[in-house]
């Protein structure tokens, strides 16, 4: 138990494991930038866009918390998906964000 969470070895790693896969759109946005711009200034870009998509996506603090108008935003960014993917295991159940 960490914290007052109790989960199974094998939940953390599989939350571990989806995070970590999750983390290929992230990574293929900053090879995308990378190649967009130049060097010198690629971290100058990325930082405050993934700053503001992981404020809007529920990653600092979750979504419930959060004004009306962020809650709306927040299931629409590729972050909520990411956040959400890897708390599967620990909730057990599916996502309340767009879609059926």
């Amino acid at each position: 138990m960490i914290l007052g969470l109790k989960m199974t070895p094998g939940t953390w790693i599989l939350s571990g494991v989806l995070a970590w896969a999750g983390s290929f759109v992230f990574a293929a946005f900053g090879l995308f930038m990378g190649y967009l711009l130049p060097t010198e200034n690629v971290m100058q870009v990325i930082s405050p866009i993934l700053g503001v998509l992981s404020l809007f996506g529920g990653l600092f603090v979750p979504l419930a918390l959060m004004p009306s108008v962020m809650q709306d935003i927040g299931p629409y960014t590729p972050t909520y998906g990411v956040v959400s993917i890897a708390r599967f295991p620990q909730v057990g159940e599916r996502s309340t964000g767009p879609g059926p």
